[in-house]
């Protein structure tokens, strides 16, 4: 059975206008901390013979269609900030196997903005930095590529490669260490593996009014003959570097380690901070969900899907933020309608459970508004408990950081939908309404 929610009742604060921006001077739209959303793929790791062949052709990836457009439902995608796969002194490690020969191999990144007025919008450029090739896309249409072949790109081709001296120490002998200092060492060879597409220049009349996409397509580039050897069976398999875990050394050739969306003019809503106002957004019961989260500028939540069966247990979240305290927050569901006959799940199977502030996460300091480039890492905290009410008061979480940064915090709360499926229901698509309050809002 299939249950779909949908936000019915949302009224969001208005806030005072703000200042125009000067004419000429541009401001961030999207960089790499904002949140994205994500999906990525992972293959044997293809090897590039010396004759300029594959040992064995990358493997086909079951990559979706049309996933550039604004309208793809990127729901069931990883929300996340980026940069995604970066790493101490710019080494890439791999990070990110599943084993010893098969890591990430496409990387899909979707960032949306919002526009008030197209016309107004007098100039775009975007930056990124990356590993192995990119292909960039607003709104569906391709704007620019770097590091790839000519022609159509399908999800298994690969970046174009990498010289040698990106994988291996002088001589060949082995893979340059991911620590131990070799990355300083050697830092004319790491440096070899970051890539750039510099001052891409995109047509403000591919933006549209509403909700924008910008897509970044990163592929890997196959490892090099150099930094692999024969294994017992005769294939080639990736060398190691030193030390007792030499397979850390052998880094990801796909990342997105920065990007910076900037406009000039009026008419774009940036989505590089948190938002002021009352917001409402999707997150995945399976994903951590923290006090610095907030949710994209100007773009309402997409419908709940929950994927239920008889006499079982199945929730969905929405989250609720604002860059004040949240006073008295609520949800209620109404009845679940199926779409074909007369079959309802009454509200009271729909159980509404509120997430409470757990402890600090050490681990989540890329959470952290602006990155990891944060020197305090320790005052992030994940939410964790649930409780069938919401604090009275839900109050902004800020924190203490170092330097000046265009940051705001804010209170974060996400509400869990538990549909509690009757035994006796009929199977099919059900529709409700979910309305989520507070006190001014």
């Amino acid at each position: 059975m299939k249950t779909r929610m949908t936000i019915a009742t949302l009224v969001i604060l208005l806030i005072g206008a703000q200042p125009r921006a000067a004419e000429n001077s541009s401001r961030a739209i999207l960089n790499s901390h904002s949140f994205w959303r994500v999906n990525l793929w992972h293959t044997a790791v293809p090897v590039r013979l010396k004759s300029g062949a594959f040992e064995t052709p990358p493997q086909t990836i079951a990559a979706p269609c049309g996933w550039v457009t604004p309208d793809f439902d990127d729901s069931e995608w990883v929300r996340a900030p980026g940069p995604f796969f970066a790493s101490k002194d710019g080494a890439g490690w791999i990070g990110y196997s599943v084993n010893d020969s098969v890591s990430s191999a496409l990387i899909y990144t979707r960032g949306r903005f919002s526009v008030s007025d197209p016309d107004a919008v007098k100039s775009l450029t975007l930056n990124i930095t990356y590993r192995g090739g990119a292909v960039v896309y607003l709104n569906g249409s391709e704007v620019g590529r770097g590091d790839m072949p000519e022609g159509d790109i399908k999800p298994e081709t690969t970046a174009l490669p990498y010289p040698d001296e990106a994988f291996v120490l002088p001589g060949g002998g082995r893979l340059i260490s991911g620590g131990f200092g070799e990355p300083k060492k050697y830092a004319d060879r790491i440096k070899l593996r970051v890539r750039s597409l510099s001052k891409i220049s995109l047509d403000p009349r591919l933006l549209r009014r509403g909700v924008n996409v910008l897509a970044i397509e990163l592929h890997r580039a196959p490892y090099n003959e150099i930094a692999t050897k024969k294994g017992r069976d005769g294939k080639r398999v990736l060398k190691g570097g030193r030390g007792v875990r030499p397979y850390n050394d052998r880094w990801s050739t796909v990342a997105l380690l920065s990007a910076d969306l900037r406009a000039t003019g009026d008419g774009l809503q940036p989505n590089v901070t948190r938002p002021k106002g009352f917001q409402v957004w999707n997150a995945d019961p399976l994903l951590m969900i923290y006090d610095t989260d907030y949710g994209d500028a100007g773009v309402d939540p997409l419908p709940v899907r929950i994927v239920g069966a008889r006499n079982g247990r199945h929730s969905g979240v929405l989250v609720a933020g604002r860059h004040q305290a949240i006073t008295r927050l609520k949800a209620s569901v109404g009845d679940l309608v199926a779409e074909e006959g007369a079959a309802k799940v009454p509200a009271s199977a729909v159980e509404i459970r509120y997430q409470l502030l757990g402890e600090v996460d050490r681990s989540a300091h890329t959470r952290l508004p602006g990155g990891s480039d944060f020197r305090i890492y320790t005052n992030v905290r994940r939410l964790d408990a649930l409780s069938p009410h919401a604090p009275e008061t839900i109050s902004v979480q800020a924190k203490k950081l170092s330097g000046k940064r265009n940051v705001v915090f804010g209170a974060v709360c996400p509400v869990w939908l538990t549909v509690h499926v009757p035994k006796d229901a009929a199977a099919g698509t059900y529709h409700g309404v979910c309305t989520i309050g507070a006190e001014g809002v």
